[in-house]
Parts: C-alpha cells; structure tokens; sequence
C-alpha cells in the first residue's frame, strides 16, 4: 500500500529500469518455500514488456520443484542461489523438465502435432539450404513459411510418432528452384534423406502455437545466465535446452547430476564456470553449432558411471563447428572404469582443446563411437589433452 492504495505485488524497488529483484514478485528467497511461481510470474512479465534482467540477491536460496522456463530477452543474474530440490535422478528425457532448475526451448512431446500435416522428402541439408527432391514442392514452402524439419531415424515404426529432439523449426528465406532457404543453420544429411513439413504461415496463428508452458514452437533467444551464485539440481542438469538461440551463462558455480545439455543450441557461449557434479559435465546434440564452452575447473564425486556409462563430455547428433577449451577436472571419487573422458558419436568441424583431466580410473581418454549409419565424424580436432 502507498498512501493507503493497494497496487499490488509489481510495485518496483530496482536500482535501474530493466532490472528487477525477484523479491519484488513474491519470492521469498528462504532455502524452504517453493518459490518457482512467483519466479516464473518475475520471467513471464519481463518478457511481456520487451524483456529485462531478472536479480536472484546474494544470501538468498530460491528453492523450486519443478523447472523456470526462460523466455526470450530475458536474463537471470544469480548472485544467490538457485536449487531444484527435485532428487530422483531422472532418465526420461520427457519429464526432465520437472528436474532442471532452467529450462529453454521446449521439450513435451504433446509441443509437436503429428496429426494432418504433409511431409515431404529432401535429398539433403547442406547448412541453411534443403535440396528437395521434387521442384514441385517448393510451392509448399514459400517466405514466410514456418516449417519443421524431421530425421528419418525420429519415425517411431511407421506409428507416425516423432521424438522431439529430431526435430527443428526454422523459417523459410527464400526458394529458389528445388532449394529451400531457411534463416538458420539446421545441419547436414548426407545419407539418409530428411523429411519436411509445413507448419503455416508466419502471419497466420501458425506462429503462435506455444507448448503447455507458453514457450514457441520454435524455441527460444537472446538469453543471459550469469553471476557468482550457484546453481543446484540433482535430478538433471542445471540447464535443460533444445532450439534455444543465442545465449550467454557465464560466471556460476553448478552443483548436482550434470552441468549442462542441450539440443539445438545455436551461438551459446558458457564461460567461467565451476562446477560438481556426478555423472556427466557437457553433452551437445541434435545439431548444436557455433557455440563455445570455455575455462571451466571442477570436480566429479560420487561416481554413476558403472550404471550410465557417461562420457565427461559428450558430442553427438550433427553437432558441429563449436568449441570445447581449457576445462580442469578432478575425479579421483573411485567407480569410473567404464568412463571415457572425451566421447564422439557424430558431428564435425569441432575443436576439443586444452583438456586437463586427473582421474583414479579411466577407460579412454578419447572415444569415437559411430553407432548410426547416419552417423558423420570427420574434421573435428581435439588437441593439447592431458589424462
């Protein structure tokens, strides 16, 4: 109240327009109440007036039971800290999102409508360019044109189910003869064809499909996670993405399961971290490119890998020209002898770099595991390791 008026819980007590003190939404910030609501109000209406900086004060702990799902220009700064208290360690990729304290992108299955949608077949992604095998087609995908491009491997025997992390949204250019145009970069396939549908049209309410929590269809961009704070998630990683573009962490310290994995991550650039965690530190998929993950120092306790089989770090699912260099890690916890420090399954053009790694027990420091026959390992670099 000020002056007797009630205005409500968005009264503002900022140091600066574009910053905003979780406090000010309701959170309490006292390591016992759930405070995902009153942060997800905080994230929601940042992103409603353009965006902002959401402020998780120092001596804090926000606790949540469930996963913040981010929104475009908007970022966090954490100089408390931020905990999942979820425990289970989950391994399905469908519910991970229950365990994740940041969530980007979107993940549900029920995102995806399978159901009256034409398909058609492209000889190839090369880049931001589809090769359809029929000119004809083309008249399906014009500018402006949302679509949504799926691998082959993601049909659920012929039942027309698709897991979502084979697919990716894009918007169309241009088209040019039987070559579609998109705005980003979605890959390469060079042996097995892709297949290509068309979700609407961008001035339709096509673009305006969202998932259960509100988050488009085709992801989310220019976000910033960063501080001094902690993060703490033992039941998934600390961040969970898939079609997230553009995208700053920097500065934090992670504690739990893992320290980050994503799909379709697009220019992410994760700096200066510390971290703690038992089971797997960096995993890229599903078409990751361009990104960067630099000078990270930590440790592993209280070893999974026996069960998981985990790799430290992990490349896979067309994932190609980004950059993994000067991360430091301890793990002399006991139980690792089916880890590899460093795992390839698919991708190119990346470079592993500056690796220092002091483990009681290792199987390979290096790990090329093609297990597809779409699978594609060449001109990657890993240099300057030490096992």
């Amino acid at each position: 109240k000020v002056n007797g008026v009630t205005f409500g819980r968005w009264i503002r007590d900022d140091d600066y327009m574009g910053k905003y003190n979780a406090i000010s939404f309701g959170a309490k910030g006292d390591g016992l109440s759930d405070d995902r609501l009153s942060l997800q109000a905080a994230i929601d209406y940042i992103a409603s007036i353009g965006g902002g900086i959401l402020v998780l004060p120092r001596e804090k702990t926000f606790v949540i039971d469930s996963g913040l799902y981010m929104r475009s220009f908007v970022s966090l700064n954490i100089e408390g800290t931020l905990q999942n208290r979820q425990r289970v360690v989950n391994e399905d990729v469908d519910q991970a999102f229950r365990f994740t304290p940041i969530f980007m992108g979107n993940y549900l299955p029920s995102t995806y409508d399978t159901t009256n949608q034409k398909y058609n077949i492209c000889d190839s992604i090369i880049g931001s360019k589809i090769y359809l095998k029929n000119i004809s087609d083309t008249a399906l995908y014009r500018k402006d044109t949302m679509i949504i491009l799926r691998s082959m491997e993601a049909w659920d025997n012929g039942r027309n189910s698709f897991k979502p992390y084979y697919q990716t949204y894009a918007l169309v250019d241009s088209v040019v003869g039987n070559i579609v145009y998109c705005d980003n970069d979605l890959g390469v396939n060079l042996e097995k064809p892709a297949l290509l549908g068309r979700v609407g049209n961008i001035k339709s309410s096509a673009t305006q499909k969202v998932d259960g929590f509100g988050v488009p269809y085709y992801g989310v961009h220019h976000c910033n996670i960063y501080g001094s704070g902690y993060i703490i998630s033992e039941g998934s990683p600390m961040a969970l993405m898939t079609t997230a573009y553009i995208v700053n962490i920097e500065g934090l310290f992670v504690r739990g399961l893992e320290a980050l994995s994503g799909n379709m991550m697009v220019k992410w650039n994760v700096n200066n971290m510390r971290f703690r965690v038992n089971k797997q530190l960096l995993e890229l998929s599903v078409n990751t490119n361009k990104s960067s993950f630099t000078n990270w120092v930590g440790e592993f306790v209280d070893f999974e890998y026996k069960v998981n089989r985990q790799p430290i770090i992990r490349v896979g699912e067309n994932s190609y020209n980004n950059l993994i260099s000067n991360l430091k890690i301890v793990s002399i916890s006991g139980g690792g002898d089916s880890l590899s420090a460093i795992a390839i399954d698919d991708g190119w053009d990346n470079t592993i770099q500056g690796i220092y790694l002091v483990a009681d027990s290792l199987t390979n420091g290096v790990e090329i595991r093609t297990g597809r026959d779409s699978a594609h390992v060449y001109n990657n670099v890993i240099k300057d390791c030490e096992f």
